[in-house]
């Protein structure tokens, strides 16, 4: 098992995510891949979203990004997600959050990639 630095912890908690599954890396690759897959298209989703105004559906896209990346044990990327959720429901200016929120995405996928390499 290797170390995390704490920037890599923050990422994807690989401590947590093979005590949930059992040190069983076959299976949280599998997880990996399923948590890629549905956030494939997240952005141009997001944006398509964004532009018709429609922010009920944000928030659901939103909401399910939150709870895939629970899943997975990436809390910053649950807290982001959290955060840009209630800025959607509250009807509050959201902009400066998804930058941040989308390179968050973007570190996670090549941390996932990492992993599943081994």
């Amino acid at each position: 098992m290797t170390t995390q630095s704490d920037d890599q912890k923050d990422i994807l908690d690989i401590a947590m995510l093979k005590d949930a599954f059992m040190n069983d890396l076959d299976i949280i690759k599998q997880i990996l891949s399923v948590f890629q897959d549905s956030i494939q298209n997240f952005e141009e989703d997001f944006k398509s979203l964004d532009n018709a105004g429609d922010h009920e559906e944000l928030s659901r896209l939103v909401h399910t990004l939150k709870g895939s990346s629970a899943n997975i044990r990436a809390s910053d990327l649950t807290n982001m997600a959290a955060n840009l959720q209630g800025l959607i429901d509250q009807k509050k200016d959201y902009s400066d959050e998804l930058n941040p929120l989308l390179e968050s995405i973007a570190e996670l996928e090549k941390e996932i990639n990492k992993i599943k390499a081994q």
